[in-house]
């Protein structure tokens, strides 16, 4: 069943002169599932599921509904390396304070020597 909702967001960003793959974009970062909104998009597109109620007869396309991207909700994020990398940054910035907190008195008279 569609989202009938996903299906007005849709029409209101179309008639602001969004476009249609913006429009699914900006539904897909609102966190709506990619299966709904292209679901919305396929019923959006598609005049042939109001005319049938009617009887009416209308040629399909033979082209698929519009997909916005590759999106599946997944973020790729960053990779092990990085994550590895930043974690050892924070480990010797954290030493280092601690290191400076423990040693206070001796890390002031260095600096008031050199200063």
């Amino acid at each position: 069943m569609v989202d009938q909702t996903l299906v007005e967001g849709l029409k209101n960003a179309l008639t602001k002169g969004e476009s249609l793959q913006s429009a699914m974009q900006s539904l897909l970062n609102a966190g709506y599932n990619s299966s709904d909104v292209e679901e919305a998009s396929r019923n959006l597109q598609a005049p042939t599921t109001i005319l049938q109620k009617t009887g009416a007869q209308v040629m399909r396309s033979s082209q698929p509904a519009q997909q916005v991207s590759e999106y599946s909700g997944e973020s790729t994020g960053p990779s092990k390396a990085l994550i590895i990398i930043l974690i050892i940054f924070l480990v010797l910035v954290v030493s280092s304070l601690v290191g400076i907190l423990i040693f206070k008195n001796e890390v002031i008279n260095l600096l008031s020597k050199l200063f």
